[in-house]
């Protein structure tokens, strides 16, 4: 996830970093197989002791506060790792093609929950 992280735009607001952090997840899912679904089920790598830290850091640049910043980013990175299960999902996918354009419809989805964010 650092690697996203630091695909990020540099500049902007905490709200540009969180849309730009959930497109880079996503496209870091997508680029390897079972990519969401190894994320899914994987225990974490460091302990909890600087790793919120270390997630807030580019949130709290930007003037959000820790708790704000780790909410924020934790419900982006839902959204973002439920989304890109369907799309791995070859049936799921298909079936979901047939109603809707998915990339357009993620999109739609990250910007309604960035913007509903306080």
């Amino acid at each position: 996830m650092r690697t996203r992280a630091a695909a990020c735009r540099r500049g902007g607001d905490w709200r540009a970093w969180l849309t730009g952090f959930g497109r880079a997840l996503r496209n870091a899912f997508a680029a390897h197989r079972d990519g969401a679904r190894l994320c899914a089920i994987a225990p974490p790598l460091a302990a909890v002791e600087g790793a919120a830290d270390a997630i807030a850091a580019p949130l709290m640049a930007r003037g959000l506060p820790r708790a704000a910043a780790i909410a924020y980013q934790a419900s982006v990175i839902s959204l973002t790792l439920g989304w890109s299960l369907y799309e791995a999902n070859g049936p799921m996918h298909a079936f979901l093609d047939e109603m809707m354009d998915t990339a357009a419809a993620y999109e739609t989805g990250l910007a309604a929950l960035v913007a509903g964010f306080t």
